[in-house]
């Protein structure tokens, strides 16, 4: 990242509105990119919401000022701006003329939004929800600014509305994302994956008035790519080879061959996925990066041919087979193949569970259009990846969870580091990074308070030659609720690393709690400090750790000292469903110690008390259940088997009603007929 200022002796100001009047006009060139009218109106929109002042759009630069001037760098002469890179930003005063200048159309819109953050205050914290600092005049530093995204891809993968396009450009994302309606590309699924209103509309709107460089897609494309109803009956040979493997609703089988993976060294494949890929960017030329997974958890193919090129080997950083080769150099002849017609277009791999790890004698150079987007689904996220947990931190986690991989994941953190520095010794073109900020279905409601951390990670992936981050994400009310500041707080640390945790946790917080945003930081500042505390990962049982009975009380006093400051009923509703998910948690946590004590009570052989507590367990899980009917949870009830799990729990994580009733059973040699469970 490069930010700089040249600092004059006396700091000069440059007013351009006083006591609500307009002092200047804002100026676009005489034949302006859309990107560079909608940047002009937005400066307008939000000038006039700080200051009542109304600032007109001129076409054409004056010689001299006062004057404010919006451009992309083709449209300006300075020598500052010639060697701007993509998105970077730059104000620069002359002759009493301030510009605004992008270093690409993406960059000019981002110069805006930047500078109403930077030098106005103004607070982007979610699609709907924003903080304007009201001041009749304004002036503005005459001091040149030029900066460069600290990350160059910075990205949300998942899916959302018209205000959720544009908050992705006010918080200076890179790509935004695809429209959540019915016509959403299913990737898993064997539909088209775009439609002509998307390009018209959607993508049109994105790229030549936003100015993104184009979208972004992808996902677990393979079945749409070649789906197993169109090929597996007449080429199964096209299908991953695992004779091992037993048919179910997923995989079907024929010769050996499984429907649900994909066999990369057969030739005729490599043709399917060319042509497919050629036939979609002449038909969407908005679509410059194409992200391909293959299925979630697809097997190995264990034909002749592909373990020829590559035998499947047990990696170290997951539980599966690893077989990396064979996908990556199949995805770089599909690369090469779509660069001869689309130079401009990037395909991107995803590094993941059996793709993960590079093995030692991968030799090949990567085509400078391919890309990856490595993905740890397994690590903890209470802590950087550059934060490896002490002996005695790791101690205390196997006492509290049956998680069975942390002292695998610890080595992780060490082992990392060489898997990322072997990726980019390979990789021409960019290195990304995919997170996981709302953590999984598995854990829908929980808080998840991973954004101290996520900051420092983000630092540590860039010294690590990561070009890019971003997160998974689902759009909903409550999503935003648990996860909000995670979302914020990591966009814009990819922006701008100068500005720490705590700085962009507080605009969050002024933003969504206004006259409440103290306490509220304090509130969210407790969270983040027990999740450092005890390291957890998506998992219910871990993250309940977070929620013990001193930080659930320290918390409490937060809020309720943020609703007596709340004044509006839209913050105390905020600061309502902080309470709703904070008991929410607190819940699980109190249901997990009653399950301790069960445990202790058949040691002692005291099964009276055993009962007692199971009837204590069974009224907490009926204000778990109650829970769900308020507003923010209750779309969750469509989530019926996650609701079950979360209340029921399982024999295998040893918690919940299922855990209780199966040592009971044990411990009495009772026959309880009709179990949820299988005996």
């Amino acid at each position: 990242m490069v930010t700089f200022s040249i600092l004059s002796n006396e700091r000069k100001n440059m007013k351009i509105v006083e006591n609500g009047i307009a002092l200047c006009n804002i100026h676009i060139p005489e034949t302006p990119y859309p990107v560079e009218i909608y940047a002009a109106k937005q400066l307008q929109t939000y000038l006039k919401k700080i200051s009542g002042a109304s600032l007109n759009i001129v076409k054409g630069f004056p010689e001299h000022g006062p004057a404010i001037c919006i451009a992309e760098k083709s449209h300006t002469e300075f020598d500052e701006t010639k060697t701007m890179v993509p998105e970077s930003v730059m104000k620069l005063v002359n002759k009493q003329r301030l510009f605004f200048v992008g270093g690409d159309r993406r960059g000019t819109l981002c110069c805006i939004y930047d500078f109403l953050n930077r030098e106005l205050g103004c607070v982007f914290a979610q699609p709907d929800i924003e903080y304007i600092p009201e001041r009749t005049t304004i002036d503005v530093s005459e001091e040149f600014f030029y900066h460069q995204p600290f990350m160059k891809s910075r990205y949300i993968i998942g899916n959302g509305d018209e205000k959720m396009r544009q908050w992705c450009a006010k918080i200076c994302l890179s790509h935004s994302v695809p429209p959540q309606v019915n016509k959403t590309p299913e990737f898993q699924g064997e539909r088209e994956l775009f439609q002509e209103e998307f390009e018209k509309i959607w993508a049109y709107k994105a790229v030549e008035i936003q100015g993104e460089s184009g979208i972004s897609i992808g996902g677990h494309a393979c079945e749409s790519i070649m789906p197993p109803s169109k090929y597996f009956q007449e080429h199964p040979e096209y299908f991953a080879y695992n004779p091992s493997q037993k048919p179910d609703a997923l995989h079907k089988m024929k010769d050996g061959r499984d429907s649900f993976g994909i066999c990369w060294t057969h030739p005729e494949v490599k043709k399917i996925f060319v042509e497919y890929f050629l036939n979609f960017f002449r038909k969407h030329p908005y679509i410059k990066r194409f992200t391909f997974f293959p299925n979630d958890g697809q097997p190995p193919c264990f034909c002749e041919h592909c373990r020829k090129q590559e035998e499947p080997w047990q990696g170290i950083t997951t539980r599966q087979l690893q077989y990396t080769k064979n996908y990556v150099l199949f995805a770089a002849e599909i690369a090469k193949a779509v660069a001869k017609e689309f130079p401009d277009v990037r395909i991107e791999v995803g590094s993941y569970n059996g793709h993960t790890e590079l093995p030692d004698d991968f030799d090949a150079e990567l085509p400078p259009n391919l890309d990856v987007l490595f993905c740890i689904f397994e690590r903890k996220w209470d802590r950087a990846l550059d934060d490896p947990p002490t002996d005695e931190e790791l101690r205390k986690t196997l006492a509290e969870t049956t998680v069975s991989t942390y002292e695998k994941d610890a080595k992780k953190y060490t082992i990392y580091p060489e898997i990322f520095k072997k990726w980019r010794k390979h990789i021409k073109g960019m290195f990304r990074y995919y997170d996981y900020l709302t953590s999984t279905l598995g854990s829908m409601g929980m808080l998840f308070p991973v954004s101290k951390g996520t900051v420092r990670t983000i630092r540590f992936l860039k010294q690590q030659g990561f070009d890019g981050y971003g997160s998974q994400w689902f759009d909903s009310p409550v999503i935003w609720a648990s996860y909000g500041l995670s979302l914020y707080v990591a966009s814009r640390a990819s922006w701008d690393e100068s500005k720490t945790w705590e700085q962009l946790a507080k605009e969050y917080c002024l933003a969504l709690y206004q006259e409440a945003a103290t306490p509220m930081f304090e509130y969210y500042e407790t969270l983040e400090n027990s999740a450092r505390n005890v390291r957890f990962g998506m998992g219910i049982p871990e993250i309940l750790q977070v929620f013990d009975d001193t930080t659930y009380k320290r918390c409490k006093e937060k809020l309720n000292n943020a609703m007596n400051l709340a004044k509006s009923g839209k913050i105390k509703k905020r600061i309502k469903e902080q309470k709703i998910l904070l008991e929410f948690g607190h819940l699980f946590w109190q249901t997990r110690e009653i399950e301790k004590k069960i445990e202790s009570a058949l040691k002692q052989d005291n099964i009276d008390a055993c009962f007692t507590l199971v009837a204590q367990h069974a009224k907490i899980d009926d204000r778990i259940q109650k829970l769900f009917n308020a507003p923010l949870l209750s779309t969750y009830k469509q989530w019926r088997g996650i609701l079950y799990r979360h209340i029921l729990g399982s024999t295998d994580d040893r918690r919940g009603l299922v855990h209780v009733i199966k040592l009971l059973k044990d411990a009495t040699n009772a026959r309880f007929h009709h179990l949820w469970y299988k005996d």
